[in-house]
């Protein structure tokens, strides 16, 4: 009997030690030392499903991926990725070009505030450079290197700096995208997915494929269909899975919450919930923070809703102003034209009566010259 109660004893404890051990959790969040973003300007998702990118699929395989994430509509590749930056929409950062000012506070922000390293390497050239808080936090690259030598340089400031954050930003299959052939696009996006294999090569001798979250997408879709891939590994998510119905936007949120930092303010992400790792208990916790997302998220669409809708009105206010301006400026002319022929009627009527008056001048001249010489020659 005594026998039985330790072997169930001991059953018992290695089951709860092993449940204990192995269970998936937010736990494993603690490990995390540094994040990557890096943001293929170009990339669209027909481009990513028509190409070679065996590193890419590779890093989705040990991670969560949606191949049809939704994308940000944006004008300018510095707009793209302010909202990336940001978490959210163009027409609020009004961040349209370099020479513009960010109006809304971004990751780096926060970042910044919660006295975490980070690093923006802008390999579009300069386009970033709103963001530049130093040497420590900002590097600018030409737009003409590729980005196979891009991402040798940024191994290079990393091992100097290693920031927490690194944004990365490759700009070759942008450039590919304005040649308009399909052929050199493809074989672009699979150079760009081998320059990628080669930064996760170094990461892994560095020992921080494991510990860092790794996030591959693009910030605005190359393609009609607005959609581009989302490729997210590393501690906190979840291994092999698929999600669906995200948007780009919800990336900054995301490494917010799992930085244990705050999302920008006026941020318009959710967190990737169903693409982190929770144990039963925390599932629960899970779902009302959701709930609550979503909650918030439907409130400030009722408000941009309510501001669009002001816009409208205001809109209308003016069309309906500018077309009775439009119609007392016809209704002027209108007068205008009758005033300007009533001159006319009247000066060429004038012009008619001087010139009958003359025409009886002279007749008058005429006969009374006749008169007088019937009169002077009688007297002859």
């Amino acid at each position: 009997m005594r026998k039985t109660l330790l072997t169930l004893f001991i059953t018992v404890f290695i089951f709860v030690t092993t449940t204990a051990v192995f269970q998936p959790g937010r736990a494993e969040a603690a490990t995390l030392r540094h994040i990557f973003v890096i943001s293929v300007d170009g990339l669209s998702y027909e481009g990513f499903t028509s190409s070679s990118v065996p590193n890419i699929k590779h890093l989705a395989g040990e991670g969560v991926m949606d191949e049809k994430c939704l994308a940000v509509r944006a004008e300018t590749p510095e707009a793209a990725q302010a909202s990336m930056l940001t978490g959210t929409i163009p027409e609020q950062h009004k961040f349209y070009s370099a020479e513009d000012r960010i109006q809304m506070a971004s990751i780096v922000d926060v970042l910044k505030q919660g006295n975490r390293s980070f690093m923006i390497y802008d390999g579009s050239g300069g386009k970033l450079r709103s963001f530049n808080y130093g040497e420590a936090h900002y590097a600018s690259f030409e737009a003409s290197l590729s980005d196979q030598e891009l991402l040798a340089k940024v191994t290079e400031i990393f091992k100097q700096h290693r920031p927490y954050y690194n944004y990365i930003v490759l700009d070759d299959c942008r450039e590919a995208l304005l040649t308009l052939d399909d052929n050199y696009y493809y074989r672009t996006v699979a150079q760009t997915d081998q320059a990628i294999g080669d930064f996760l090569a170094f990461l892994r001798n560095e020992r921080l494929y494991y510990d860092s979250i790794i996030v591959v997408t693009s910030p605005r879709s190359a393609s009609s269909s607005d959609r581009v891939p989302l490729i997210v590994h590393g501690p906190g998510f979840q291994v092999g899975t698929r999600i669906n119905n995200t948007l780009v936007i919800d990336v900054t949120p995301t490494l917010c919450m799992l930085s244990g930092l705050k999302p920008p303010q006026g941020c318009r992400g959710i967190p990737l919930y169903d693409a982190l790792l929770y144990n039963s208990n925390e599932r629960l916790g899970q779902l009302n923070q959701w709930v609550k997302a979503l909650q918030e998220d439907r409130s400030a669409n009722w408000q941009q809703y309510y501001v669009m809708q002001d816009e409208i009105y205001r809109n209308y206010h003016q069309i309906a102003s500018m077309k009775e301006e439009r119609k007392s400026i016809f209704d002027y002319a209108g007068q205008k034209e009758g005033v300007i022929a009533d001159i006319t009627k009247r000066m060429t009527i004038e012009r008619f009566a001087f010139l009958a008056i003359l025409l009886i001048m002279l007749a008058g001249y005429v006969v009374e010259y006749h008169i007088l010489k019937k009169k002077f020659l009688l007297f002859r």
